[in-house]
């Protein structure tokens, strides 16, 4: 069973074992606004050259999709009461239970850990991961339809 679930809102600002937390959602949502700085083929911000080719390529293949959504991952917490983790993935494909990641950051040990967070994550909660980095851009259409296709989205 799938255990993804939307976010709702974003708790309190300040700062948790080195995680910034906001006041207000709308506080999240405009840094997250800020940081997006390049525009797709339908006028969408995103945060990437690469992102922005992703999100252009599943507009064409016409597969749909949500571009940086919120969403909470339940997992087992302290005395086997369910607990809820944050996680934005780049691309999520709902009705095929993937997300696309595109680590852009990689060679930085602070992303590293985000990224293993977020695969262990995915893990738990059984979602397909599609993971492209930045060689995969040069030859993106061929790599992503094979990884699409590994998934049996296209």
């Amino acid at each position: 069973m799938n255990m993804i679930n939307m976010l709702v809102q974003v708790s309190t600002m300040d700062t948790v074992r080195g995680r910034q937390r906001y006041k207000k959602n709308e506080d999240f949502k405009e840094m997250v606004n800020d940081s997006k700085n390049k525009q797709a083929a339908t006028g969408e911000l995103v945060h990437s050259e690469g992102e922005k080719r992703i999100y252009d390529f599943l507009m064409k293949k016409n597969i749909l999709f949500d571009y940086d959504p919120k969403l909470a991952i339940k997992t087992a917490g302290r005395n086997g009461k369910p607990r809820y983790e944050w996680v934005r993935p780049d691309f999520h494909l709902k009705e095929h239970n993937t997300v696309i990641e595109y680590w852009g950051y990689f060679h930085d040990k602070e992303y590293q850990k985000k990224m293993d967070r977020k695969r262990k994550l995915y893990e738990k909660a059984k979602i397909n991961l599609i993971e492209l980095y930045p060689k995969d851009v040069r030859r993106l259409e061929i790599v992503l339809t094979v990884k699409l296709k590994q998934h049996s989205i296209i």
